[in-house]
């Protein structure tokens, strides 16, 4: 037991990971074999269908327990966050957004960029030393003189991935926007770190406010909690709100440690926590042999936690993942047995 009082699957599944383990659609390594198999299909995408016209918040996560066909994915997963239908003002602010990205040019703009050509262009010269995986091989958190290039270097990182290299200018305008995003700031559901704030007054007379005005200070990798959404949804638009729906609401967790939220415990704690106790029940022989290599299981493991395993997964099984959980938003307590057995 942590001294986060956390752990266990019982301490997963308050927290929101809970999920349909049976029954399961979209997920290759538990796809249904029979004659019942079509039928299971087409019953799912019949609900389904119907759940997207209605736009029922609730109904429409209760669905994504047990997956959704990959056709119902853009609509499904908009519905769950409360964004059936993106609207001509919303449309509207995205565009004053990437206007405001030309017309001001801001310190943490090259940090965006060289993010996402980190994944795009040059992610691929380091591989991981577990199963060969490529994945990201900088955890350091943000700060330090290597900010200034983190946004910028994190579109380059990811765009050189043969998988994303095509969603480059898609995940920079996203991205770009996303730094001068005011309402962000306020929608987390936790404050990834103290925000900055400038000193003295703009031409204009008005107090700075925070910098960036989202108040999150870019890092490396947090183009990937966008990157996977590309596949999903062609339109900047409804990419950007969607991106900004969960981050606000979930991925802002993944990389702060806070206990000041008034939850039982912080996401992340909970999450290697609990990665650790269902590893020693699914994979004992895997967790002897490491520590016999005195190395700690959470080790290896724990960016894929930080980063949703983007990057560490192909994008299709990202996918797959996300929208059994996608009622939280989060990756779900099997993703981590089923990550575990794999590697």
């Amino acid at each position: 037991m942590s001294p986060w009082g956390i752990g266990n699957r019982m301490w997963t599944r308050r927290r929101g990971f809970d999920w349909a383990v049976r029954g399961q659609g979209g997920r290759k390594f538990t796809t249904r074999v029979g004659t019942g198999a079509a039928w299971y299909k087409q019953e799912r995408l019949a609900k389904g269908r119907k759940l997207a016209e209605e736009a029922c918040i609730p109904s429409c996560r209760q669905f994504a327990r047990t997956g959704v066909p990959s056709s119902l994915r853009c609509r499904i997963w908009a519905n769950s966050l409360g964004l059936s239908n993106i609207s001509e003002k919303q449309r509207a602010y995205f565009q004053r957004l990437c206007g405001e990205v030309e017309q001001r040019k801001m310190f943490t703009d090259s940090l965006v960029g060289s993010d996402v050509l980190w994944i795009t262009r040059h992610r691929g010269h380091a591989r991981s030393s577990i199963g060969g995986k490529r994945c990201p091989v900088d955890h350091q958190a943000s700060g330090g003189t290597r900010g200034v290039h983190q946004v910028g270097s994190d579109v380059l990182w990811i765009t050189d991935d043969e998988r994303y290299f095509v969603f480059e200018e898609n995940l920079r305008a996203v991205m770009l926007a996303f730094t001068r995003d005011t309402e962000v700031q306020g929608a987390c559901s936790c404050a990834p770190h103290p925000a900055l704030h400038g000193r003295g007054r703009d031409r204009n007379g008005a107090n700075h406010g925070p910098f960036p005005p989202n108040g999150v200070v870019p890092f490396r990798g947090l183009v990937l909690y966008a990157a996977p959404l590309c596949y999903v949804y062609p339109a900047m638009e409804d990419h950007y709100f969607v991106f900004r729906a969960l981050y606000c609401r979930h991925f802002c967790r993944l990389h702060v440690i806070d206990a000041s939220d008034g939850l039982s415990a912080p996401a992340l704690p909970g999450l290697c926590a609990s990665f650790e106790s269902i590893l020693q029940e699914a994979q004992p022989e895997v967790v002897f042999r490491l520590v016999s290599l005195g190395v700690h299981p959470l080790r290896p493991a724990f960016s894929w936690l930080v980063h949703a395993f983007v990057g560490f997964l192909d994008p299709a099984q990202v996918r797959a993942a996300a929208c059994s959980d996608k009622r939280q938003g989060r990756s779900a307590e099997c993703d981590v047995q089923h990550s575990a057995g794999m590697h």
